[in-house]
């Protein structure tokens, strides 16, 4: 199911939020949304689920709070595949 199927929860976005949220890219490219309390966290917790190691980073952004509620819940602490990271884009825009 991609970014722009029609699924229930696809509206379900981030709303408020208690910690913030990132958008981390890796190399690959890799792109990744995490609500940690800081960058660091957020870059630890990846690395530590393997999902990539710490020294592809490449760079990361804090999502202000407009946009981070355009964030769908699915998509937030997991990789994200280039057609999703580029439709979110767009969404987000």
């Amino acid at each position: 199911m991609g970014i722009d199927a029609p699924a229930a929860d696809q509206e379900e976005a981030a709303g408020e939020r208690l910690m913030p949220l990132f958008w981390i890219v890796h190399e690959g490219p890799q792109v990744f949304i995490e609500d940690r309390s800081t960058l660091l966290y957020a870059r630890m917790n990846i690395a530590m689920r393997g999902d990539a190691p710490a020294s592809t980073f490449v760079e990361a952004h804090e999502l202000d709070e407009k946009i981070a509620k355009k964030i769908p819940v699915r998509m937030i602490g997991r990789a994200l595949s280039q057609r999703e990271a580029k439709a979110l884009l767009k969404r987000i825009g």
